[in-house]
Order: C-alpha cells, then structure tokens, then sequence
C-alpha cells in the first residue's frame, strides 16, 4: 500500500465518519446524548445558524478527533434565499484541506475533500 492510497484511505474513512455524524438526528440515532444534530426546524434563521454551528463544531471535536476546525462560516444563496454553513477542515495527520456545507434548511451535507493533485500526495 502506497503513502497516497492510506491518505486516500484516510480522508474516505474521515468523510464517512463526519457524514454519519452530522446527518444523524440528535438524541434518535444514538445513546450518546451529543451525537447528531437537533432538529431545528421551529427555530428563526438565526436560532438555527447558531444551533447548527454550535452542534457542528462539538460533534467534530468530539466525533472525528482526526480533524481540526480551521473555520466555520455562514453563506447566503440569493437565489434560493437559503443560508448554509461552510466548514474548513485539515487532516491532522497529513495537512490536507477538508470542506464541506450544509445547507441549514434541509440539513443536507455536500461532503468533499478538496481538490488535491496526486502528485501532491505522493
């Protein structure tokens, strides 16, 4: 196995962790009272972006401990006129860049390593 398939490896494995997390309903799809997001849909568009931002970043800290929170920012679409978070990540193990967004309304991660060359990898 070649350094660039573990990092590969890694970063699939931090993803799939982060969008089982994050997508998970809080105090349903686990025992761990933390785990998840709350529903937050009777909240105002701010209770919600300062809920969903809170949440993100505990369960981060708490769930996916090979990462680091570079930032955590708020984004408005007009044309949908739908916030959503954006979340900068990096690998702690290699440096590598990590983002991802979700949009506030529909809790719907678009989860994605940044662009990377291979040869970057290596």
């Amino acid at each position: 196995m070649t350094n660039s398939s573990k990092n590969f490896s890694e970063v699939d494995d931090i993803l799939e962790n982060l969008s089982n997390v994050l997508s998970t309903k809080r105090g349903v799809g686990s025992f761990l009272r933390n785990f998840g997001l709350t529903e937050t849909g009777y909240r105002t568009q701010n209770e919600m972006l300062n809920t969903l931002t809170r949440e993100l970043r505990e369960n981060i800290l708490l769930f996916e401990p090979r990462v680091e929170i570079v930032e955590i920012d708020e984004d408005f679409d007009d044309e949908t006129g739908r916030s959503s978070l954006s979340v900068e990540l990096v690998v702690k193990a290699t440096g590598q860049p990590l983002h991802f967004a979700m949009d506030s309304k529909l809790k719907k991660l678009q989860l994605a390593p940044d662009s990377v060359d291979d040869d970057e990898l290596e």
